[in-house]
């Protein structure tokens, strides 16, 4: 008989097709303290990287029934029970590889690479901790607490961070919410626009724009700071920039303690 095509993933992203289904189980004494790392729920490839082997089709032999008649072997079937969207490819060897770094989805039967993806909601156990590779991460919703987004290319957050958030960028960071938590950190290698941040920890290599307030924060900018939107208020904590520091209003009638440093 003939072998059909056959394609089989890694076991690092095989596991992308169980994932619609799999529940995750929050009274699991055993891995609650790692839950936020054993439920991730977005696995990524990076350019040129193995998922996978493709194994052609091998063709049947035709065969001979008990009249002498020649029975025709069945033609193997041109497509596999997993097909491969655009962003992949096969190479010399068979190997099944990524053309460009991205999310790895598993979807409709095809297995395919997403450069830009968007997370609908919060992240949270639903999504687990994320170390996505890729042009552009999107989170439409909160980081929840104590939950950590790492991201080799560029975030936008369109809601905001509860306490204990690790965020790390090695783009641009957009977040049209609150950056909040005195045990949240916020790293990026790029340049930032956030709407606000309470009690928090954030160091950006690039520019910083503040669309509303920065208060009692450690924030240190190797570029400028410009807080000319919204309240524009900058009090409480230590701000050092590089470059200038402009906003509306420095410091408060509270005399509240600031440091800033420019």
């Amino acid at each position: 008989p003939f072998v059909p095509e056959k394609i089989e993933l890694l076991e690092k992203f095989a596991k992308v097709i169980s994932f619609q289904d799999e529940p995750v189980d929050l009274q699991d004494k055993e891995e609650r303290k790692d839950i936020r790392e054993i439920h991730r729920k977005i696995v990524c490839a990076e350019e040129n990287e193995i998922i996978g082997k493709w194994y052609p089709p091998i063709p049947g032999l035709d065969g001979v029934n008990v009249f002498g008649e020649t029975l025709q072997a069945p033609q193997p079937s041109s497509q596999s029970q997993i097909r491969l969207g655009e962003n992949l490819f096969i190479d010399e060897e068979k190997s099944i590889r990524a053309k460009q770094s991205g999310v790895v989805i598993y979807h409709q039967n095809t297995i395919d690479i997403f450069p830009e993806y968007e997370i609908k909601g919060d992240v949270d156990f639903s999504v687990g901790n994320i170390d996505f590779i890729g042009k552009k991460l999107i989170i439409k919703g909160d980081v929840k607490f104590g939950f950590k987004v790492k991201a080799k290319g560029d975030l936008e957050i369109y809601g905001g961070t509860e306490n204990k958030v690790l965020i790390e960028v090695e783009g641009n960071l957009l977040c049209d919410g609150i950056i909040r938590g005195e045990q949240t950190k916020v790293k990026v290698k790029g340049k930032a626009e956030i709407k606000g941040v309470e009690h928090a920890k954030l160091e950006v290599l690039g520019d910083l724009v503040v669309k509303n307030y920065l208060i009692f924060s450690e924030t240190f900018v190797s570029g400028k700071i410009e807080a000319n939107a919204g309240k524009g208020i900058i009090y409480g904590g230590v701000v050092k920039a590089c470059d200038v520091i402009e906003a509306k209003i420095l410091g408060n009638e509270t005399h509240t303690s600031t440091k800033i440093l420019a």
